[in-house]
């Protein structure tokens, strides 16, 4: 028999906030860690809970810490990263060619300190 997974209080709530921070439904929530909508919903509504399991993928998908999502710590790091989470919000061409031109500028940046360096 499979051990029914426990509520935490207040999880469903954050996970709502944190989902709407970074401008995801539900929906794309629920794809990206391969759950149902309606089990989304439920989960945010408090009707039902996460395994350890679903908490960590939904940190991982939301950009959020676990302590946050379970516990309510970090409130100052609510927010997640704009940048990063714009980034993956995007389909898989558009994220390879972001995460391009953040190595490219990354590249420049470096080049522009090291010239630096030589001209001391």
């Amino acid at each position: 028999m499979r051990k029914k997974a426990k509520k935490v209080p207040g999880l469903g709530e954050r996970i709502q906030k944190s989902r709407e921070t970074v401008g995801m439904t539900q929906a794309e929530l629920a794809e990206r860690i391969n759950l149902s909508t309606q089990y989304i919903s439920d989960l945010e509504r408090s009707v039902v809970g996460a395994s350890l399991n679903t908490v960590i993928n939904i940190c991982k998908s939301l950009s959020v810490s676990s302590d946050y999502l379970l516990f309510d710590h970090d409130k100052d790091n609510v927010e997640p990263l704009d940048t990063v989470i714009k980034i993956k919000s995007l389909s898989d061409s558009n994220r390879l060619l972001a995460e391009k031109m953040v190595d490219y500028m990354l590249d420049s940046e470096k080049s522009t300190m090291a010239d630096k360096q030589q001209q001391k």
